[in-house]
């Protein structure tokens, strides 16, 4: 859980580095695909807590860590 924490800690600086240098319309896609993105890992780590009894706090911590990882890579390729 630590690692996400400190993964998520990185958002404020995409954010001013968006909010400084990129267009509006830009950003707002990005945040968009971020957004659906996490829903869906959301979503998918439920669906493994239900089924196969996964710990909570473990599934939170990946989805946590594979939505930083998807958001930078959009981030990355722009």
């Amino acid at each position: 859980m630590h690692l996400s924490l400190s993964l998520v800690s990185v958002f404020p600086t995409i954010f001013l580095y968006f909010s400084s240098s990129v267009s509006l319309s830009l950003f707002s896609l990005y945040l968009s695909i971020c957004v659906c993105m996490y829903t869906l890992i959301l979503f998918l780590s439920l669906y493994v807590d239900i089924h196969v009894c996964v710990c909570t706090n473990l599934s939170l911590s990946l989805s946590l860590s594979l939505f930083v990882w998807v958001c930078l890579s959009v981030y990355l390729s722009l």
